[in-house]
């Protein structure tokens, strides 16, 4: 009996510590559940506090097959008075989803319309803003009625890398002085004078090839400009000393004879050194009485441009000449050496008129020519020049200049052993390089 009370004991005490788990377990089921309900039910309060309520809003897509009065939205819609291009009868707006630092993620308009751009970058408008070339010295042109925009433009080694406008073009510009300087080189192909010195009188000739067989040859020339609005002034020198040593022909006249019985004039071939110097400045003023664009559209595109200046001034002109004639043999009379020398410093009036037409802002053409003298000091004084050629801008403050230039020059006076003449004729080309300030 007490064996059996002893077992059933047992029996309850582990059935009593099962149920208890059991009913542990099932408690803590019942907590995971109330705890993931309770969760859930929280969810949308979260989500409305931090999320606004247009977050998952849609736009409308228009359907891919449907016509634009039925499905498209108004933004879309094509304005039919627009012909040339489509045009939007309101702004186009994207709707995009994204976020915005680091804010909740929220729809954002975007606006497509064009957007005014900041005054560091706006577009620089002067009036009449050109760069065009202008011709021989005529400077930088003065365009009254055009407006170009200045624009940043690429030239080779850099040289330029926003060109602005020509200084004379702007209104402001105008009325401050303006500056030009050109060296210039004249090369001739064909040269010929004919050199009286105290009535001796010999004759010089070269082509371009026999110009470096010249025993002695230099040149030097400078252009100089200054002008504000249409007036301006000019100084332009030159100087030039040529030589030649050689049997040339050779006129001795009959006064530098006569003391050795000789009463005639005598033309021979003997050694001869003759040697020519000359020296010439203009000082003009010129005023541009036409500036006018040819073109169709002068207000978008000023070319092609024609200009004019009348030239006034007065040319200075410096003549120092030399001949020396070696010991020569007449009629069995021995004639000694004979070296005589020259000089002269005279002034005369020069008229002048130049043209330019400007082709585009970095090329153009022109004219120029000239006349002094008008035997005003001499018994024979007359010179002209003409100029035709091209020039190129590599920037708005450098042009090279390439011409054609013929010139004579024509001075005699005196008389017997005191003339002094010289009739020089020479054409070639020009080369000048132009800096503008």
């Amino acid at each position: 009996m007490t064996k059996k009370l002893l077992k059933t004991a047992m029996l309850l005490k582990t059935r009593s510590k099962e149920g208890t788990i059991f009913w542990v377990r099932k408690v803590l089921r019942l907590s995971s559940l109330v705890s993931g309900a309770i969760a859930l039910a929280s969810l949308p309060v979260l989500a409305g506090e931090l999320l606004p309520k247009d977050t998952f809003e849609q736009s409308p897509i228009p359907s891919p097959i449907a016509s634009p009065e039925e499905n498209l939205p108004e933004s879309h819609q094509v304005d039919p008075s627009s012909k040339p291009a489509l045009a939007l009868k309101t702004p186009l707006q994207l709707h995009q989803g994204m976020p915005l630092q680091g804010k909740p993620w929220s729809t954002r308009s975007v606006d497509l319309r064009p957007q005014a751009k900041p005054a560091s970058e706006a577009i620089v408008e002067v009036a009449t803003a050109s760069k065009a070339p202008v011709l021989m010295g005529q400077g930088t042109p003065n365009h009254s009625d055009a407006a170009n925009a200045v624009r940043n433009e690429s030239v080779p080694n850099g040289t330029l890398t926003a060109q602005a406008a020509s200084p004379f073009n702007s209104d402001v510009a105008q009325e401050r002085w303006q500056f030009l300087v050109e060296p210039y080189l004249f090369v001739p192909f064909d040269v010929k004078a004919d050199i009286t010195v105290r009535g001796r009188k010999a004759s010089l000739e070269a082509g371009l090839g026999e110009l470096f067989e010249l025993d002695r040859i230099f040149a030097a020339s400078l252009r100089l400009e200054a002008r504000k609005n249409r007036l301006g002034f000019i100084v332009d020198g030159s100087y030039l000393s040529v030589g030649k040593d050689g049997n040339l022909d050779v006129t001795i006249p009959a006064a530098a004879l006569r003391p050795y019985g000789i009463n005639t004039d005598v033309n021979l071939n003997a050694g001869v050194s003759a040697n020519v110097h000359q020296g010439v400045l203009d000082l003009a003023v010129f005023y541009r009485v036409i500036d006018q664009s040819l073109g169709r559209n002068p207000g978008s595109n000023p070319y092609p441009r024609l200009t004019a200046e009348p030239i006034l001034g007065v040319r200075l002109n410096w003549l120092g000449q030399e001949i020396d004639v070696g010991s020569i043999r007449i009629g069995g009379i021995n004639i000694p050496n004979q070296d005589v020398k020259l000089s002269a410093f005279f002034a005369e009036p020069m008229l002048g008129f130049r043209a330019g037409l400007e082709l585009s802002d970095r090329w153009g053409v022109g004219i120029r020519a000239d006349v002094s003298g008008f035997n005003i000091n001499a018994d024979r004084d007359f010179t002209w020049n003409l100029l035709i050629g091209t020039q190129y801008r590599l920037s708005s403050k450098v042009a090279l200049q390439l011409a054609y230039r013929f010139t004579k020059f024509e001075y005699q006076d005196g008389k017997g052993t005191d003339r002094l003449g010289l009739d020089l004729r020479q054409q070639g080309l020009w080369l000048g390089a132009v800096f503008s300030f």
